[in-house]
């Protein structure tokens, strides 16, 4: 019998998180949960599955109480947890004087608040994986020189707290043998692009850069760690 791959994806109704299970979910062997807001189009991307090895599950990471059904979830149906993919992102462009604290609080929550604690909270689970791996979808634009956009303050910086934190975290989470990798990102051509840069053209599709980063963590098995990895394109 094939040894599972039991992945957990965020973010993953659309976009690059949508890729991703798609990506992940034509090797039978994976198990994937997939996380969004939106149950419907979860169902449809679970329904779409080959293999039938999606499992969706509608929570708002941003609650406390709706994260913590991730890892009752897993304590329930999984032996452990594999790979964690902290994709969900939040982007609102809008100059620096016009930004509101309701824009920096969401975004702030979903590019940094929530990937450090639903980490923390599954790693009872990525402990008892052979090849534990968290991977962070950051942005180059919340790395240190490199080009910054007009707009991005909050954006940026939160995915700079996020890259900061994969260091951390790479190192507080060593003697546990969970790898914690960052991939800042150029443009990707998703839905949260449009609505933030409307008629904008990314450098890359989200099933081209899902098949890269896939790739990329079966390549990476205990061989990185605390990288912050920047993928040519355009710094957002």
């Amino acid at each position: 019998m094939t040894e599972k791959t039991y992945y957990i994806v965020t973010g993953a109704s659309r976009g690059l998180g949508r890729a991703l299970v798609e990506e992940l979910a034509k090797d039978s062997s994976n198990v994937i949960l997939a996380v969004s807001r939106s149950e419907e189009l979860l169902k449809e991307l679970s329904n779409s599955s080959a293999h039938g090895n999606v499992q969706p599950l509608a929570a708002d990471l941003a609650d406390s109480k709706e994260r913590k059904r991730v890892s009752d979830f897993v304590e329930e149906n999984w032996p452990h947890v594999d790979v964690l993919i902290n994709n969900a992102g939040a982007l609102v462009n809008k100059p620096f004087e016009e930004m509101t604290e309701e824009d920096f609080d969401k975004m702030a929550t979903v590019n940094y608040k929530v990937p450090y604690f639903l980490t923390q909270q599954l790693i009872p689970y990525l402990s008892h994986s052979s090849c534990a791996q968290v991977l962070n979808v950051g942005s180059i634009g919340g790395l240190s020189g490199y080009s910054k956009f007009p707009g991005l303050s909050v954006y940026s910086s939160s995915k700079g707290a996020l890259s900061i934190l994969t260091e951390c975290l790479a190192t507080e989470l060593k003697d546990k043998d969970i790898a914690v990798n960052c991939y800042a990102l150029g443009s990707v051509q998703t839905e949260m692009l449009e609505q933030a840069f409307p008629g904008m053209e990314a450098g890359s599709s989200a099933s081209s850069m899902a098949r890269y980063l896939a790739g990329q963590l079966n390549i990476s098995c205990g061989l990185l760690s605390g990288k912050n990895l920047p993928i040519a394109g355009t710094g957002i």
